[in-house]
């Protein structure tokens, strides 16, 4: 399935996650990169919540591996289209990333205060020097994507 915003390449499977950071984007990516590869080196489970991050520490992370099968209904949602970004507020608390032999490709940063996310990673087709997207109107990318999370441990940014 084609993704909004990423190019149309083959990919093993979709990481869905919450995190709280308070260091950069750059610097969540290289501990999301660390934790994909932890896992894709014992195998990955497409069953049990996958965590990085102690409680306290600048970064958490606690998501999940989706099949395939697992995510149409989810990208379905992510490729509506979407609309003019008008105001952000960008503070990110959940994303979706492709995972491809062990590597992130693709990664979206959401923020569902400001409707918006930021897009990433070799395989984003960059439309700006800015690469974002307004999410698709209506609550339902948000509850499918909630409903597939695990419940998060840590609070998220306000």
């Amino acid at each position: 399935m084609e993704i909004a915003f990423r190019a149309n390449e083959p990919w093993d499977a979709l990481f869905v996650f919450h995190f709280f950071s308070s260091s950069t984007h750059q610097d969540l990516e290289e501990k999301l990169q660390r934790l994909v590869s932890r896992e894709y080196r014992v195998g990955l489970s497409f069953d049990a919540p996958i965590a990085a991050g102690k409680k306290g520490s600048d970064t958490q992370i606690l998501g999940r591996f989706l099949e395939r099968k697992q995510c149409a209904n989810l990208l379905s949602r992510w490729n509506e289209p979407e609309g003019e970004i008008d105001w952000i507020c960008y503070s990110p608390n959940y994303g979706i990333a492709t995972v491809n032999d062990g590597q992130l490709d693709w990664w979206a940063l959401i923020c569902f205060q400001c409707a918006n996310a930021g897009v990433g990673g070799p395989h984003a087709l960059q439309e700006s020097a800015v690469p974002n997207r307004t999410l698709p109107e209506g609550p339902a990318f948000q509850n499918l994507l909630l409903d597939l999370l695990p419940e998060r441990d840590f609070p998220i940014r306000s």
